[in-house]
């Protein structure tokens, strides 16, 4: 490549010449010595020729032509360096070592944005990062920023270390190296993290570098690496582990353990009942046979004692068998379903009392809700079997109707299971073991909802149910009668509004199938009574929930004419105009334009200023008439912008 310094000159003296004027272009020795060296290139090239007689002439040209001359000779000196230029550094070029990222072309406004979100400080980050991930996560594999993702599994602010971790994690295995690079086995948090980055991301070949590190691991770190461990420690190993960790590091081995089998481990779990308090909390998410074996074991020591010795006990008796009975949940070893019917054997003995320092424990509540919460994790099996049982044994006690109406769901046909508990729902006033009955039952529902992808419902949104629900359980469901303490409870809904609607009805209409035509009916029914009148007792002040009642009313493909309005005229608080019209744009895809119009126009006419919110009635009144003629008019639903410019 020729010498291009004479170039470089050029172009310096005459940006120097542009600055200072051209008056002293004749004297500038610089430049004339730059043009004498430029001569060998103009002989090889016909584009340094053009800039050679360029610089003659400006240099010949009279003082009234200097300035054309020089702007005209800079401008293709300029263009000229441009296409020389070059980038790179001296050396070899050699692929980066493994894990360290690949190079991505990301410009610098791309990537400045990202590594200050990474490295900087204060709020606002960890939203940068997430919009950029979920965008372009290639982008986060560039060797110049994963480096920044890796530092920051140390972040000072929680939430953006713990979105780096999912990052890296979602990487896979490709990047353990660089991970694994400048790791300090008695570091802190970032440390930590990176143990469980490397554990998930790595999978089984994680393994080796696991156990490589345990030696040398302190504390937290330790406790994370033990975690991971987990699941290729064998028994043995646990088992001396057990032995010589301390602290979180031993409760992470027990962890481990909760999850084996044979005969060693059921010692050591009873031994290590009788030595320590807080057993349970190892074995009640374990689902191995032993732990369901041992937790019923426990309960039934337990309780024998307090049938034999009496009620309350010592001091802290009564916790432990409530603890003990919420670790039984989902447990299904033979040993947990004879434990269901012993304690039922002996329900009458169970106490609802206080213990010795005035604490209230319900146990005789706490049985039969641990049982039904005991089906809801473990679905069809062994712990429905069981609850089907004990049901029929007194199928009239409400405190049996719960799990016997689930039980019952996941194992038996529609028809069937309708006809043995539809008639314990409450259709008018009776007596007060009916009350009890129809509560009882309809304090269960909510755990049953429909499932799009099932095409049936499912309990505890898990098990779907044997078949599905016969419809007539909606007609009547929306005729029950509400009383309870259960059936009249209300909750705050998901949307914006705030709005509170009572618990049976939400139940219900999740629970029900939106595509079955007599299903429809019962349903649209429904929600037409609850959108034309107010909620009764204590939420009545909340008014009607319009918003929330007309998305189920076209869910289940009902119409809006003549009932919004009269909804929308009963509620207690001023409507912003806003939510107006949110609603009929989120629902543009269920509302034809016509409809749209006409239930607009039933507003206009029905609510009035006391029903929106101060300093927005003039909004509605110029915005629902100009909406509805350009739906009749064929025009699309307008933005909200155009709603809001029509403000005063």
């Amino acid at each position: 490549m020729p010498n291009l310094q004479p170039l470089y000159d050029i172009k310096e003296r005459l940006e120097h010449a542009a600055i200072a004027g051209t008056n002293l272009l004749s004297e500038d020795f610089r430049l004339t010595r730059a043009a004498e060296a430029l001569t060998p290139l103009a002989k090889a090239s016909p584009v340094f020729a053009k800039i050679d007689a360029g610089v003659r002439t400006l240099l010949a040209a009279p003082p009234e032509g200097r300035s054309t001359a020089l702007l005209d000779t800079l401008s293709l000196v300029d263009a000229v360096a441009y296409t020389q230029g070059v980038t790179g550094c001296p050396g070899d070029l050699m692929p980066l070592p493994p894990g360290s990222g690949v190079m991505r072309p990301l410009s610098y406004g791309q990537l400045h944005p990202l590594l200050e979100a990474l490295t900087g400080t204060g709020g606002g980050r960890a939203s940068l990062v997430q919009s950029r991930w979920e965008a372009d996560p290639e982008q986060f594999r560039d060797f110049r920023i994963l480096p920044a993702v890796i530092a920051g599994l140390g972040d000072s602010y929680g939430g953006l270390a713990d979105l780096n971790a999912r990052i890296l994690t979602a990487m896979g295995p490709a990047i353990l190296p660089r991970l694994q690079e400048g790791f300090d086995p008695a570091g802190k948090k970032d440390m930590v993290r990176r143990v469980e980055v490397i554990a998930k991301a790595g999978g089984s070949s994680a393994e080796p570098w696991l156990r490589q590190i345990l030696p040398q691991a302190k504390k937290d770190v330790r406790e994370a690496a033990i975690d991971a461990l987990r699941p290729y420690l064998s028994t043995q190993e646990l088992l001396e582990m057990a032995v010589t960790e301390k602290g979180k590091c031993r409760e992470a081995v027990l962890r481990g353990l909760a999850q084996q089998e044979g005969e060693a481990v059921k010692t050591f779990w009873r031994e290590e009942a009788q030595r320590r308090t807080g057993t349970h909390e190892f074995l009640r998410d374990a689902s191995s046979s032993i732990a369901s074996d041992l937790v019923a074991e426990q309960l039934r020591r337990l309780f024998e004692t307090g049938f034999a010795e009496g009620w309350p006990g010592p001091t802290g008796f009564l916790q432990s068998v409530a603890d003990w009975l919420h670790a039984a949940e989902g447990k299904t070893s033979p040993a947990m379903i004879d434990f269901w019917r012993w304690i039922d054997s002996r329900y009458d003995d169970v106490p609802s009392t206080l213990n010795k320092t005035g604490r209230f424990t319900d146990l005789k509540t706490a049985v039969p809700t641990t049982l039904l919460d005991s089906l809801l994790r473990a679905g069809p099996g062994p712990v429905a079997e069981v609850c089907w049982e004990l049901y029929q044994k007194r199928p009239d006690e409400p405190r049996y109707l719960p799990f016997g109406f689930l039980a019952a769901l996941l194992q038996k046909p529609a028809a069937e299971v309708y006809t043995l508990f539809a008639p314990y729902l409450l259709l008018e006033d009776s007596t007060p073991l009916h009350r009890r009955q129809s509560d009882a039952l309809l304090g269960v529902i909510s755990h049953v909802r429909w499932s799009k992808e099932k095409g049936r419902q499912c309990v505890s949104a898990s098990f779907p149910v044997a078949e599905p629900m016969d419809p007539r359980w909606f007609d009547r469901l929306a005729q029950v009668l509400l009383h309870g303490p259960v059936s009249r409870e209300s909750q705050y809904t998901a949307l914006v509004t705030g709005e509170v609607v009572e618990v049976h009805d939400s139940a219900v209409l999740c629970m029900a199938d939106p595509t079955d035509p007599a299903v429809r009916i019962s349903m649209t029914s429904l929600i037409h009574s609850r959108m034309t009148q107010l909620p009764l007792g204590h939420y009545s002040r909340y008014g009607t929930p319009w918003m929330t009642y007309s998305s189920y009313l076209l869910q289940f493909g009902g119409s809006l004419r003549g009932v919004l309005a009269e909804s929308m005229t009963l509620c207690t608080k001023p409507i912003y105009v806003y939510y107006i019209w949110k609603f009929f744009d989120d629902y543009r895809d269920l509302l034809t334009p016509a409809e749209t119009a006409d239930v607009l126009e039933e507003l206009g006419q029905g609510i009035q200023a006391k029903h929106i919110l101060v300093d927005q009635d003039d909004i509605a009144e110029k915005a629902i008439p100009y909406t509805i003629a350009e739906l009749r008019a064929g025009r699309a639903y307008p933005e909200w912008s155009v709603w809001w410019d029509m403000r005063p």
